[in-house]
């Protein structure tokens, strides 16, 4: 799945004239047809002031493998080159996790994404660390493996 082969998520977030954006470490949960995608960083800077007055966020990662050159009779580009990418975009909703068994559960799903297994969190930095559950409500795939 896409969203495993990713490594950064660049998280999108309103700030009053335009988006702020800003590349974080993720982890995920598909359940059913839902997709649930983590995200963490400290209690106090922009992010968190941000997502704390606006919930509503954006989220796109991507996927690229390598640049390639088209037949030169292609119509579908200036240049004739083109590249081999999947992309994920999606919008959601980011809820603040403040049970700690949620938290620890999805701060392991974050570090697992980041190839970490049976890795043991300090609590202490638990506590002062804010973990986001975006709830994914809309989202588009495209791609070109080809």
């Amino acid at each position: 799945m896409l969203l495993d082969g990713c490594q950064v998520l660049h998280l999108a977030i309103n700030d009053k004239t335009s988006p702020y954006i800003v590349p974080v470490s993720y982890g995920f949960y598909i359940k059913d047809d839902e997709i649930f995608i983590y995200v963490h960083g400290a209690k106090i800077g922009k992010k968190y002031e941000l997502i704390k007055k606006d919930n509503n966020v954006g989220v796109e990662l991507e996927f690229f493998k390598d640049y390639k050159v088209n037949d030169t009779n292609s119509k579908l580009n200036a240049c004739n080159i083109g590249c081999y990418y999947e992309s994920f975009i999606g919008k959601g909703l980011a809820t603040e996790l403040t049970d700690k068994t949620d938290k620890n559960n999805a701060l392991n799903l974050i570090v697992e994404h980041c190839g970490f297994n049976d890795y043991e969190m300090n609590e202490k930095v638990v506590k002062n660390t804010a973990v986001f559950k975006i709830e994914i409500l809309d989202y588009s795939v495209k791609g070109n493996l080809e």
